[in-house]
């Protein structure tokens, strides 16, 4: 990676050359695995499972191995995870990403809860009219 230092904007009426500029050259790295309380933290910021199901979501992908228990509780991939998800992404980016997971949720939800429809009922007529 390279990062250049020194380009400010040039003062007013400054001509090209103004000032320096100096080249650096550093690497970039991955960032670090999640742990399980950051992603006990994600899960419940994107509205991933219930309080009372998301430890049970992460014991899930522990006994499938798509993850390992690494020390400082922090969940690295495990080969079957990185191909699983790779698999999903190939099939459908919305199985993997979190983007798909509170829309489906807040509609299961409203699914399941009792609506008071306001449609007008007729009663039907039985075929013979009375008079």
């Amino acid at each position: 990676m390279l990062k250049l230092n020194g380009c400010g904007e040039a003062p007013a009426g400054a001509g090209p050359g103004h000032g320096t500029l100096s080249v650096q050259e550093g690497v970039t790295s991955p960032p670090n695995h999640l742990s399980e309380a950051e992603l006990i933290g994600l899960m419940e910021r994107h509205g991933i499972g219930t309080d009372a199901s998301i430890s049970t979501h992460i014991e899930n992908v522990l006994k499938r191995n798509y993850v390992i228990l690494a020390p400082g509780r922090r969940l690295h991939p495990s080969p079957l995870g990185i191909v699983l998800a790779q698999g999903y992404m190939a099939i459908d980016q919305a199985l993997v990403l979190p983007e798909v997971v509170p829309p489906c949720k807040r509609l299961v939800t409203h699914l399941g809860q009792p609506h008071r429809h306001h449609c007008r009922s007729e009663p039907r007529s039985s075929g013979s009219a009375r008079g």
